[in-house]
């Protein structure tokens, strides 16, 4: 199951990383412009990409409410990068100093995700297993 969902992901991060490629082209052409983690006021073509992608969906009878991208610095927002690495495609790794994690993906691509850490994922260093999976898991902060 796990395999299948790393398949679809990465089918959809050939899609994203297309997509992502396309204001680099349109950037080229002009002699100024704004990079990722820009001032929000700047023009941004990828702005209804996302606001699509992080839109109010319903899992399984539970409504997620949309997410205001505007108010996100943009290198946090999920996105395909190149990661060179030896671990195996499916892997996540967590950058808890640069808040991003990634699931490794083929041919030296990882999803980029930005997340929060807590002072407890700051000091924490080595490998972890994901014991138990579950849709819609239990958890509270200890």
């Amino acid at each position: 199951m796990f395999h299948t969902t790393v398949a679809r992901a990465a089918n959809r991060g050939a899609r994203v990383f297309l997509l992502l490629l396309l204001p680099a082209f349109a950037a080229a052409c002009t002699t100024t412009g704004s990079g990722p983690g820009t001032s929000a006021n700047a023009p941004w073509p990828m702005l209804s990409y996302y606001q699509d992608m992080y839109g109010e969906i319903e899992d399984n009878g539970i409504v997620i409410p949309a997410v205001d991208v505007t108010k996100i610095d943009r290198q946090y927002l999920r996105q395909m990068v190149d990661y060179p690495t030896s671990e195996p495609v499916g892997t996540i790794v967590i950058d808890p100093g640069n808040r991003f994690l990634y699931l490794v993906m083929e041919n030296g691509k990882a999803m980029r995700y930005g997340i929060g850490v807590a002072k407890a994922g700051l000091e924490y260093e080595g490998d972890g297993v994901i014991g138990r999976k579950a849709e819609w898991p239990n958890w509270a902060p200890t």
